[in-house]
């Protein structure tokens, strides 16, 4: 019963000998034939390359900033079975943008895409002819300028909410301030926003009790679905792990949040197509405010490129909702910042996300005095995750600084 166990785990070993013998060999041909490449960080293992030097309790930017700092602005490091390029020079990143874009505008196929992305619908998608499509869409009929300046009431009537709501909780208090948690209000804001402006639904403050759960639910769904995106799936990267996947983990996660976030979007579309059949019957106008289902059911056909037209209507739903120093700029033209990318695969999202971040700044930096509690340095330390939240949340002392009329509800 023994002997079958044995030579099993033998033939396992040598072939793992023999793949990492065979790839030793192609990479020292792969130098002499194509010259040097980038320096490697020491420390690398068979078969997973250096992801143990990715798995502890620090960001990827300190990470490699840290590799930077020991090995040069370009360094390669092996992901498993991909070799990959990190690049942290404002000079090289430029090249990389512009002279070699198209080279670099490809998305490696991962478990994000395939369970998040709608299988690679809308902006998941490889560089092509259907990506292209989309992005022409998105830039055109939903972030263009017109578009945004048609929806401009939300982001105002939002923020101005966003405000009457911090007055009311200081003149509450006696001492005529307030204790909040900054990153709560903007978690607010954004769910609001974002929503009245994809599918014209409001669920936070609302009076009804139902719409104000199903608001936090779909908050909770969204800090879920940024924090996934990051993690790094062991079969995306070592393909003969995928067994993997049916065990808890995040590939577990992401099939749940797929479910839960198409259940949400296809009862977003289906209210938007009764509503369409209903004004269509009584021969109502189309208004310039329409949301952006109400835009991408106008302008797409029942399929595209393989896709439903309600699978990229819901792929690029999500993609919206995720898009959420003094002489650099963020618009992917200085490369010591590109928050947003740069080249053709940068954000599409740039002017909407500047709008809103210049509003609400502008009116919270108006309407009150703001302090830490106790007057201690804010923490700055960052958390894990896609978008590198605050390890601890912003806590501050708000105080009115205008006259009460000025933050009366429109």
């Amino acid at each position: 019963m023994d002997f079958p166990v044995q030579i099993l785990a033998i033939s396992t070993v040598l072939a793992v000998v023999l793949w990492y013998t065979s790839r030793r060999v192609r990479g020292s041909r792969y130098k002499t034939e194509k010259g040097l490449r980038a320096p490697e960080p020491s420390g690398a293992l068979p078969i997973i390359g250096h992801l143990h030097l990715l798995g502890k309790q620090m960001t990827l930017a300190r990470t490699f900033a840290a590799m930077a700092d020991k090995y040069g602005p370009i360094f390669t490091i092996r992901l498993g079975k991909y070799p990959t390029v990190v690049v942290s020079n404002p000079e090289a990143i430029k090249e990389c943008f512009t002279t070699h874009d198209r080279s670099i505008s490809s998305r490696p196929r991962s478990s994000t895409g395939e369970y998040l992305g709608y299988n690679y619908a809308a902006f998941f998608a490889n560089s092509g002819p259907f990506w292209r499509e989309m992005r022409k869409i998105v830039s055109i009929q939903l972030l263009s300028s017109h578009r945004l300046k048609s929806l401009r009431h939300v982001q105002v009537s939002e923020v101005h909410t966003l405000i009457n709501d911090l007055y009311l909780l200081c003149k509450k208090n006696k001492q005529g301030s307030a204790r909040i948690v900054i990153s709560e209000c903007f978690e607010r804001l954004k769910i609001n926003m974002i929503t009245r402006m994809i599918a014209g639904k409001r669920y936070l403050r609302s009076t009804e009790a139902e719409k104000e759960e199903e608001g936090k639910r779909i908050g909770k769904l969204m800090k879920e679905y940024m924090y996934i995106s990051g993690v790094i799936v062991p079969s995306d990267l070592i393909p003969f792990l995928g067994w993997m996947n049916h065990f808890p983990g995040p590939v577990k996660t992401m099939k749940r949040l797929s479910r839960e976030l198409d259940s949400l979007m296809e009862s977003w579309i289906q209210e938007h197509k009764l509503k369409r059949l209903e004004s269509t019957t009584e021969n109502t106008s189309k208004m310039e405010g329409d949301d952006f289902i109400d835009v991408m059911l106008s302008l797409l056909d029942d399929s595209m490129f393989g896709y439903s037209r309600e699978t990229i209507i819901k792929a690029t739903a999500m993609t919206l909702i995720i898009a959420d120093q003094a002489n650099v700029e963020v618009l992917g033209h200085h490369f010591e910042l590109i928050p947003f990318g740069s080249g053709r695969r940068s954000c599409p999202g740039i002017t909407f996300a500047l709008q809103v971040l210049h509003l609400t700044l502008a009116r919270l930096l108006q309407g009150f005095d703001m302090k830490t509690p106790t007057g201690e340095s804010v923490d700055m330390t960052e958390g894990l995750g896609v978008t590198l939240p605050k390890m601890t949340p912003l806590e501050i002392l708000i105080t009115p600084r205008l006259s009460p009329e000025l933050y009366s509800e429109c």
